[in-house]
């Protein structure tokens, strides 16, 4: 197994990609993973390829993909008992 990846359907126009793992050390294979999943959610509007952790080069790929928007990073946390 040299890549897997797997997503759901948020909405009826809205795929999202949960995990995306391959091997770097086979040329396009990233590439040639992530087309072939994007064509399961043909039918939406929008592929969501979350976040770039941060990491440069996960960056330039993501902007590769000419994203249409950008949505609002926030972080959720649980409010201590009794607070």
């Amino acid at each position: 197994l040299e890549g897997f990846t797997f997503g759901e359907r948020i909405t009826a126009d809205v795929g999202n990609v949960l995990v995306e793992k391959t091997n770097f050390a086979i040329s396009g294979s990233a590439q040639y993973l992530f087309r072939e999943f994007a064509k399961t959610f043909s039918d939406c509007t929008y592929l969501n390829v979350g976040d770039d952790l941060g990491l440069e080069n996960l960056r330039r790929v993501k902007m590769s993909y000419r994203p249409a928007l950008f949505g609002e990073k926030v972080t959720l946390r649980r409010n201590p008992a009794g607070s």
